[in-house]
Order: structure tokens, then C-alpha cells, then sequence
């Protein structure tokens, strides 16, 4: 496991900066590799984009467990919601 280390300093316009605690988060080699393909798919710029965006997730709702027998038919409906929202 790596611990990803979210930016410590904020720029802001004028050179202003703001300081906030740095928080280290471990994860699982699997995590860790759907992390870094979600980076190299160009979707997200940096790791801590894709952990910000799953914790989005979470807090808005959009989480929720599914069956396994479930996942193939959810991840084509996933998939083919993406492709049409590259394709506008």
C-alpha cells in the first residue's frame, strides 16, 4: 500500500495561500490500481481528484450496493452513459 497525500498549500489569485492539515490515506493495491487507471484514463488530473470524487459520491447519495449477478448489466449501463456523454 501508498499513501496519497493531497496538495498542503492553496493558491489563490494575488499569491495568497492557505494552509490546511495534510491527511494520508492507505489503500489496497487493488485501490490503488483502479486509482491510477481512473488517472491515465484522462478523466481525472491527480489521485486525490478520483478519492474527492468517490467521497462526492458517497455524500451525495450515489453509492449503494448492488448484487454480484447485478454488475455486469449495471457496468454496461455505466459504460454506455459515459460514451454518450464523451460523444456531446
Amino acid at each position: 500500500m501508498r499513501a496519497l497525500t493531497p496538495p498542503v498549500t492553496h493558491r489563490f489569485p494575488g499569491g495568497a495561500s492557505k494552509r490546511r492539515p495534510r491527511i494520508n490515506v492507505s489503500l489496497t493495491v487493488e485501490l490503488e490500481e483502479l486509482v491510477s487507471a481512473q488517472v491515465a484514463s484522462g478523466m481525472y488530473h491527480t489521485a486525490s481528484e478520483v478519492v474527492r470524487e468517490g467521497f462526492n459520491c458517497v455524500d451525495r447519495g450515489e453509492y449503494a450496493d448492488y448484487p454480484v449477478a447485478d454488475l455486469p448489466a449495471l457496468a454496461q449501463r455505466i459504460k454506455a452513459r459515459g460514451l454518450k456523454r464523451l460523444a456531446r
